[in-house]
């Protein structure tokens, strides 16, 4: 399976593997999608978001995913799956319901 291609740029970037933003505007596919300018100004989003740490070690500048930062983030969807869980139950049932014919069987 392939990545969808909005992915590909930055998914590599790892917690234990820092990686040089021009790493990842040669990876298969980015030259069509991301220019070199549009990674580091996303990876620089990330950063502020502290998603991604940077150091700087001469002229190259590298990114890794700062360990944990996710955290909050997986907090927030457990807290959210019963709601969204429920709202699936409901447009599951909707759509059985809309497909049983006038004497009320599945069709």
């Amino acid at each position: 399976m392939t990545r969808p291609p909005s992915s590909t740029p930055l998914s590599s970037i790892s917690a234990q593997h820092p990686t040089a933003a021009n790493t990842h505007a040669t990876e298969p596919g980015v030259a069509q999608i991301a220019a070199l300018p549009t990674i580091v100004q996303h990876l620089k989003a990330l950063e502020a978001g502290r998603l991604v740490s940077s150091a700087k070690i001469g002229r190259v500048r590298t990114y890794q995913l700062v360990p944990d930062a996710f955290g909050t983030a997986i907090d927030w969807l457990h807290r959210q799956r019963p709601s969204a869980q429920r709202q699936v139950d409901r447009l599951t049932a909707l759509l059985v319901e809309s497909t049983k014919n006038p004497e009320g069987e599945q069709q």
